[in-house]
């Protein structure tokens, strides 16, 4: 199991470390990643009387930015080190998403990790564009970390399944990263019945308890096969069901039964793809309140 752990010079990849940490990924080595975006790529116009004054602040500038990555990058992988998790320490120049996916490709990672700090709206555009634009483009699996997550303690994980057959690749490929601090994994989907609202004035008949019924019986019976493909995991397994859109059941089932972390897959790349395949794992990224692994393969 390889891991590209991101490393921002605030410290908001805190809670992602410690995910990566607490699940105690079988046979995990990582390497710890901080982005340097050098001042000169800003742009800025600078007139030719203070070209040489500028040009020296620049580079006290970038020889201080470059210090204070290094300073947190050995932060991270010293964390890291105390899981028992094998780290090295890089720091790259150039935007973050673009080198951790670089990176990601370099070293045939798994798993790229992130933090994210979820402040207000237009806020969130700038801040959340590195954990957006990896969720939307990284080829890896993409941790997000955002919250108070403790340093210590078994992990309850919540993996929301469409039981289409990437989800159901997707959960097997979850399963094969081996998350041994995972002691719980709940199983979950969420429906909705479409009734026409015209029906009676058309004379046409509602959605028969009957067939909702059944539809239910169904999707039940899907989960607990899913959770099938959870039992070499050894944790325990249970199932959670709601009528409800995707985005808001994911939202109340993580509430509801206390999970730590959301799981799903998400195949999208492309903008489209992301809108037709993906809106429901992007918008766990954008707009979530929890920690969100998002499986690719």
């Amino acid at each position: 199991m390889k891991i590209v752990v991101g490393v921002d010079p605030h410290g908001h990849c805190l809670a992602a470390i410690r995910l990566v940490g607490r699940l105690q990924f079988e046979g995990a080595t990582a390497i710890a990643i901080c982005s340097v975006e050098e001042p000169t790529s800003l742009g800025l116009a600078v007139p030719p009387d203070l070209g040489a004054a500028v040009s020296l602040d620049i580079s006290r500038i970038t020889e201080a930015a470059q210090k204070h990555a290094l300073k947190v990058t050995n932060e991270a992988a010293e964390i890291l080190g105390k899981y028992g998790i094998r780290t090295d320490a890089k720091m790259k120049f150039g935007g973050a998403a673009d080198k951790l996916e670089e990176a990601a490709v370099e070293m045939g990672a798994d798993l790229i990790a992130v933090g994210r700090e979820d402040k207000g709206t237009l806020e969130s555009l700038f801040f959340g564009s590195v954990s957006g634009s990896l969720a939307a483009h990284a080829k890896s699996s993409v941790l997000i970390g955002r919250g108070a997550v403790q340093p210590e303690g078994d992990l309850h994980m919540l993996f929301a399944t469409d039981h289409s057959g990437y989800a159901t690749r997707s959960l097997k490929k979850l399963i094969e990263f081996r998350p041994k601090g995972v002691s719980k994994v709940t199983i979950m989907s969420a429906y909705q019945v479409t009734i026409n609202q015209n029906a009676d004035m058309l004379g046409v008949p509602g959605v028969e308890p009957a067939i909702e019924e059944s539809f239910r019986s169904q999707v039940e019976d899907r989960l607990k096969h899913a959770a099938e493909f959870v039992k070499p995991l050894g944790c325990e397994v249970d199932t959670y069901l709601v009528e409800a859109d995707p985005d808001e059941g994911i939202a109340q089932a993580m509430k509801e039964t206390g999970a730590d972390i959301a799981a799903l897959g998400a195949k999208g790349h492309s903008a489209i793809e992301r809108f037709l395949l993906g809106s429901v794992a992007y918008h766990q990224v954008s707009h979530g309140t929890y920690p969100v692994i998002i499986i690719r393969h």
